[in-house]
């Protein structure tokens, strides 16, 4: 009880420093469990009982995609048709941006 007749007859300002010295210290203490706690409670983490526990659908093989053969199959008189058009729409096109 000594102790605290001491404290008592410390100043208001001295009091609020060995107060919030304490709990600092405290902080600090507690923060270093936590963090300790913490790094065991992930290091024991097993993902495989959780994974097993979701009991999420086992894929197995991936779908095959069948690629087409080919395209539409144009002969080449109509992709130089088709061609030509394209370059007829791009000069109207650029035509009508200067004007």
């Amino acid at each position: 009880m000594d102790f605290l007749e001491k404290l008592r007859k410390k100043s208001v300002q001295e009091r609020k420093i060995i107060l919030w010295s304490t709990l600092a210290v405290i902080g600090v203490i507690l923060v270093v469990l936590w963090i300790g706690a913490s790094k065991r409670a992930i290091k024991s983490f097993n993902t495989e009982t959780i994974l097993n526990s979701i009991e999420a659908p086992q894929i197995e093989e991936f779908p095959k995609i069948e690629e087409p053969a080919q395209g539409p199959g144009y002969t080449e008189q109509e992709l130089e048709e088709f061609k030509k058009m394209i370059e007829e729409l791009e000069k109207q096109e650029n035509g009508q941006k200067e004007e």
